[in-house]
């Protein structure tokens, strides 16, 4: 991402949790870094109760401050919006 300024990156596959679940310090300097670049887009609708195993992973880097209320809100939903230019 260092190297293609034009490159995003989708955190909503498995893979994505999967990468940033196992060393949540490093989580938080990726997201940190490339916020601007990373979303976290849900295309199914969800039966009642379904919980997002990145969900849960990125509201513990929130709540254990390794990213900030600005970053969670960037990957989760102002990103797409600037993306998709619907603001």
């Amino acid at each position: 991402m260092r190297k293609y300024p034009n490159l995003y990156g989708d955190l909503s596959a498995g893979s994505g949790n999967n990468a940033l679940a196992r060393d949540l310090d490093y989580a938080g300097k990726f997201l940190t870094e490339f916020q601007d670049r990373l979303l976290f887009g849900l295309d199914i609708c969800a039966p009642e109760g379904f919980i997002s195993p990145l969900g849960e992973t990125m509201r513990a880097l929130l709540r254990t401050r390794r990213i900030t209320p600005a970053i969670y809100r960037k990957v989760c939903r102002e990103n797409h919006i600037r993306l998709l230019g619907l603001d």
